[in-house]
């Protein structure tokens, strides 16, 4: 190695590349947090769980969200199917709110916080995003009747943004009013 570049390796050592340190507290939240999304996700696709835990719960989806757009008009539910003034809006797996919920609830096991505050937060989101997405869909139902023209960004951009951005307004809920025991370090940045 040129003595050239053993100075440069000098002069980097210790510094990160794009002067930005995690502090190891802070590291350690964002591991528990991805890692809790890949092993929730990982769970969900498994065979026996889609057949005995979410289609199942699809089937819940679909009689809540039924029994919603029932205030506004006649619904039929049959199985997974909604069917309303001629229309029909089938509750698939992937849209029953369990991958919104899945994301909130690793962000509540990912956050320093006492294990009576976290059964609390995995209550709160569990039933928080169950309510949202039971609304999105009997909205959507609405949507596809008078508005079919824009039911699919609705359901794919709009739906989605607002149900995350909502699982997130819960746990900042949970996170500011709950939880009483986290001590957090923010990153800092290097100069």
């Amino acid at each position: 190695m040129s003595s050239k570049r053993k100075k440069e390796d000098k002069k980097l050592k210790g510094k990160s590349f794009l002067k930005f340190r995690i502090p190891k507290p802070l590291l350690k939240i964002y591991l528990v947090f991805v890692g809790s999304i890949f092993i929730l996700f990982a769970i969900f696709s498994h065979g026996t769980v889609r057949r005995v835990v979410i289609a199942p719960f699809s089937l819940l989806v679909a009689k809540v969200s039924g029994l919603i757009l029932s205030l506004f008009e006649a619904v039929t539910v049959s199985g997974r199917n909604i069917s309303f003034s001629g229309s029909s809006v089938q509750i698939i797996d992937d849209c029953n709110g369990m991958y919104a919920t899945a994301i909130l609830l690793a962000a509540v096991v990912a956050y320093p916080s006492k294990f009576k505050e976290k059964l609390m937060g995995l209550g709160l989101g569990f039933v928080s995003i169950f309510i949202i997405n039971n609304v999105r869909i009997a909205s959507l139902c609405i949507i596809s009747k008078k508005y079919p023209q824009v039911f699919d960004e609705v359901h794919i951009y709009v739906w989605e943004a607002l149900i995350i951005g909502f699982a997130i307004l819960v746990w900042d809920f949970w996170a500011k009013k709950i939880v009483k025991s986290a001590k957090i370090q923010v990153a800092a940045v290097s100069s």
